[in-house]
């Protein structure tokens, strides 16, 4: 026992170090691209998804052909349904602080397929750790523990957004903690070298006019993102503005693409989270192997909890090309994922109305965006 708790602590340690390497700044070219909006292709409207059991869902994801649904408070945490027909796979996350276990898994839609096994990365803020697990062995092994486990610097991981494995084995993603920028330690966006173990920023963007405070910058230019593996593109659509970003990780080059007729939040003084008055766009996003897919509100916050506002779906294509946009019918959806073969779209549905499933599907057949 004495040797584990050694062992945890040494990987502990390793992790703070990993923190404390100088920091520095990325310089991103931008493009940005004004557009406006098409015509909407009509409204979709629902079907309930009675095979999925789970009630306290904190998230869904797509891993190759199976759902993921990650429930929020029950070990074992990963439960896996196939997508052709949802029937139930399996599951896997015990709970815990031990090799191999899990305290507060999550997973932002990266897997691979290598030689015939698909492996997916899920990160545990609980445990410091970026794991990634071979879903068959998962699902078949009730002693398995992924061989590709990486410490993540608690600074990072307990304030990150989402986290993603590059290919050049860097950490990145988007990043809600009020460290002083001044000094090189905050950011919209963050690169963590796994190698050199050295942390780089995207400074905040857009520019506005008036003065943000350090503190109000991570709700400020809060976003929810996605990555493309086979691009290397890291996609951003944001909370306060009408704003949707494609940063190349490797080329480091942006193209933001910017909603005409719309221009950024006004800050609330000495208030850095958003009242129910606070206008807010996207709050939901997606990334599909073909295209990136995001919730807009397009209203007050306030009507995010309501049952009465509904939001669209915004399609881009990986290169920053609106695709389409279509209106869903359901309020209150939280959660989802495109299924790009079967053209379906899942969500975890928080409306709780009185004949509706605790998730819900929508046929994107109709769409000319696959």
């Amino acid at each position: 026992m004495k040797a584990i708790i050694k062992i945890q602590v040494f990987i502990l340690l390793i992790a703070v170090i990993e923190g404390c390497r100088p920091d520095g700044f990325w310089e991103i070219p931008f493009k940005s691209v004004s557009v406006s909006e098409p015509v909407f292709a009509g409204t979709l409207h629902y079907s309930n998804v009675p095979e999925i059991k789970q009630r306290t869902i904190k998230s869904i994801g797509l891993v190759d052909t199976a759902l993921l649904v990650i429930d929020e408070f029950e070990d074992p945490f990963l439960n896996f349904y196939g997508l052709s027909n949802l029937r139930y796979l399996g599951n896997y996350g015990k709970a815990g602080t031990g090799t191999g276990k899990l305290k507060t898994p999550k997973y932002d839609n990266q897997y691979s397929v290598e030689n015939g096994r698909t492996f997916f990365f899920l990160h545990d803020a609980g445990n410091f750790v970026l794991s990634k697990v071979d879903l068959k062995s998962a699902l078949t092994d009730l002693n398995y523990v992924p061989k590709f486990r990486v410490p993540v610097p608690p600074s990072l991981i307990l304030r990150h957004v989402s986290l993603y494995l590059t290919k050049d084995s860097m950490l990145t993603g988007n990043y809600r903690g009020t460290e002083n920028e001044d000094k090189g330690r905050a950011g919209r966006f963050f690169a963590y070298d796994l190698r050199t173990r050295k942390m780089n920023w995207v400074k905040y963007f857009p520019a506005v006019k008036q003065a943000v405070s350090s503190v109000q910058k991570p709700y400020y230019y809060y976003s929810h993102c996605a990555f493309n593996d086979e691009k290397q593109v890291m996609a951003s659509a944001m909370y306060l503005f009408k704003e949707v970003d494609f940063i190349n990780i490797t080329s480091k080059k942006n193209t933001s693409v910017r909603f005409l007729n719309e221009t950024g939040p006004t800050p609330y003084a000495d208030d850095y989270r958003p009242n129910g008055e606070t206008n807010i766009f996207f709050y939901q996003s997606f990334g599909g192997k073909k295209n990136f897919y995001t919730l807009c509100l397009n209203g007050k916050n306030k009507s995010l909890f309501d049952n009465t506002s509904t939001a669209s779906l915004y399609v881009f294509d990986w290169d920053g090309s609106l695709k389409a946009i279509v209106k869903l019918d359901q309020p209150r959806l939280g959660n989802f994922v495109v299924d790009e073969v079967n053209k379906r779209m899942y969500a975890v549905n928080f409306n709780k109305l009185p004949g509706s499933t605790t998730v819900i599907s929508y046929n994107l057949s109709s769409l000319k965006i696959f």
